[in-house]
């Protein structure tokens, strides 16, 4: 922690070696909370750029004594900048599409990105609470304690309410995977 305090301090002063290493350290999470808000991977990576911009631009009103934490800092930008990219995209018409052959290759990452999407809506079913979990858990892998300590309620809390939330998406996919129901602990 000590350590990306001085990185932010030295980058608040325009340190380019600070500023890279902020950048190695962060973009990976960014880019992955992007990619799974914007589902396509070159708007993923645009948007991930555009908030590290907007980030370097911002940096210096970031203050610690506030108790702000750099990674509340970059999230609460990214979540904005989604927010924007979102409504300036205009959705186009599959009419204006024209009709490609598709090679088989193409068809299996096809599928793929098919289910991801299947499973983001499955995702937006759950309350928000729960889809934070999950997303925190499983795509930024954070520990349960880390979790813990990121939402404010004990581990074992954590632990229950993942398991749970996990129930509820596994319901909500069951159907259209055809996966069998879990039994019911109680």
């Amino acid at each position: 922690m000590e350590d990306l305090k001085l990185l932010v301090d030295q980058a608040k002063k325009n340190n380019s070696e600070a500023i890279a290493k902020i950048y190695r350290q962060f973009y990976k999470r960014i880019y992955q909370y992007c990619h799974f808000n914007l589902y396509h991977t070159q708007d993923a990576h645009d948007v991930s750029q555009e908030i590290f911009l907007k980030f370097w631009k911002a940096l210096p009103r970031f203050s610690w004594q506030k108790g702000g934490s750099i990674q509340a800092f970059f999230y609460r930008i990214a979540r904005n900048t989604i927010i924007d990219f979102n409504k300036k995209r205009k959705e186009i018409s599959l009419e204006d599409i024209p009709e490609i052959p598709v090679p088989d290759m193409l068809l299996e990452k096809a599928v793929k990105a098919d289910n991801a999407q299947q499973l983001h809506a499955a995702l937006d079913k759950l309350d928000g609470t729960e889809k934070k979990i999950l997303i925190l858990r499983y795509f930024h892998n954070l520990s349960y304690k880390e979790l813990s300590n990121k939402i404010k309620v004990r581990e074992g809390t954590i632990r229950i309410k993942t398991y749970r939330s996990l129930q509820k998406l596994r319901k909500t996919l069951a159907d259209k995977f055809r996966l069998p129901q879990l039994p019911n602990k109680r």
